[in-house]
C-alpha cells in the first residue's frame, strides 16, 4: 500500500497492514485480506502498486464506498387528544433508527398525506407535505397536532427519503 485508508483499516489476517505494507493476490483470494470501517459516514480509499517481481509496478486505488442502513419504524403508536386541543408527538409514540452512529438529527420524516381534521406543526410554523422534519423534533417535544374540534379521528403519513420506506400516524 502507498497510502493507508483514512476511515478504516486494512488487515491482513487480522493484523493491520501498514504503510508500504503487501499482501498476495492469494491472500484476496483466499479471504485474508479485510478493511474494518471506522463507522464515519465517510468514503474511503487507499493508493497501492502490483508487481509480477521481478517486473514493472503498475498503480491504483481502490476506492471503498459506506452504505446507510434503511430507516426502521421502532414505535408508532398514535396520539390520543381531546377535540379541539393540541398534544406534542414524542419519541414514545413516534421513533424510527438507522445505523447505530446516525444521530438522530439525520433520520428524516417527510409528510405525504397531511391530517384532514387538524395540524401538524414544527415548532411556529405549520408543517408542509414537503418540509421534513428531524426526528429530535419529536423526542424534545416540538412536533404537535392541534385537533379542528370534529368528532373526527384523523392520521397522516410519512416517509423517509429512502426509496420505500413509508409509514403512516393515527391520530
Amino acid at each position: 500500500m502507498t497510502t493507508l485508508a483514512t476511515h478504516g483499516t486494512l488487515k491482513l489476517s487480522g493484523t493491520a497492514v501498514a504503510l508500504n505494507g503487501t499482501f498476495t493476490q492469494d491472500d484476496v483470494n483466499t479471504g485474508k485480506v479485510t478493511y474494518s470501517h471506522d463507522n464515519s459516514n465517510n468514503n474511503d480509499s487507499f493508493n497501492f502498486s502490483v508487481a509480477d517481481s521481478p517486473g514493472s509496478a503498475a498503480t491504483g486505488t481502490f476506492g471503498i464506498a459506506t452504505n446507510e442502513a434503511a430507516a426502521t419504524i421502532d414505535t408508532n403508536t398514535g396520539l390520543s387528544v381531546g377535540e379541539g386541543t393540541t398534544a406534542s408527538l414524542s419519541s414514545s409514540q413516534l421513533s424510527a433508527s438507522g445505523d447505530n452512529s446516525d444521530p438522530p438529527s439525520e433520520l428524516v420524516y417527510t409528510v405525504t398525506n397531511a391530517p384532514t381534521h387538524g395540524t401538524l406543526k414544527l415548532m411556529a410554523p405549520r408543517w408542509h407535505s414537503t418540509a421534513p422534519s428531524p426526528r429530535t423534533t419529536s423526542n424534545t417535544g416540538k412536533v404537535t397536532y392541534h385537533q379542528d374540534g370534529s368528532d373526527n379521528n384523523d392520521n397522516f403519513a410519512f416517509r423517509w427519503p429512502r426509496p420505500g420506506r413509508r409509514g403512516h400516524g393515527h391520530l
